[in-house]
């Protein structure tokens, strides 16, 4: 199963943040899933990808021409696109299941861009927010979402299309649910 790992490539991220998400990172790789991130080297998601490939997993990471990302990367295969969104649609496409850690907003843009296709496509794809304590966390994108719903501008059911885990091990339950209808899914 390819896991989308959706996070900051920022540098100004606190040490909390780092090692809490770092520590997900690791009860991840030892699931035994592929990875599918953004090219990027910095930040928590330079952190994250370190954790996997010292795991030895298949790494894809998608990266921008323009921003010669993928010259750096340690990815067992690179795919090079021209455009934000071609990058977040390329990332849609590869992963089996999407998380999104702590992150900015790039981030953000990912997940609503992400959300959109997946109630576009009539998707069963899972996204998971990891919403820890985090000053990185995504109430606000929670609260958002929540006030376009009583203004009438999004669906007063949009909290089908995604979870919200609050803690690593609601993380690793949803995607242990996930496993076994993506296990039976292949085998019919």
């Amino acid at each position: 199963m390819n896991i989308g790992i959706m996070c900051s490539s920022s540098n100004e991220l606190n040490i909390g943040t780092i090692y809490n998400n770092v520590n997900i990172a690791t009860s991840l790789a030892s699931r035994g899933y592929d990875f599918v991130m953004g090219a990027s080297e910095n930040g928590l998601m330079g952190n994250v990808k370190d954790v996997f490939k010292e795991e030895g997993h298949l790494l894809t990471a998608v990266g921008l021409k323009s921003k010669n990302e993928l010259d750096e990367s340690q990815a067992d295969i690179k795919i090079e696109v021209d455009t934000p969104g071609e990058r977040t649609a390329k990332l849609y496409e590869m992963s089996d299941a999407i998380i999104f850690l702590s992150g900015g907003i790039g981030t953000a843009s990912e997940f609503y861009t992400m959300l959109t296709t997946k109630i576009e496509l009539n998707d069963q794809k899972p996204l998971i927010i990891y919403n820890g304590d985090d000053e990185c966390n995504y109430d606000y994108i929670l609260k958002d979402l929540e006030a376009k719903s009583k203004a009438g501008s999004v669906s007063k059911h949009y909290k089908v299309y995604f979870d919200v885990a609050r803690n690593e091990e609601e993380l690793l339950g949803l995607l242990d649910k996930y496993e076994q209808k993506y296990e039976k899914g292949k085998s019919l």
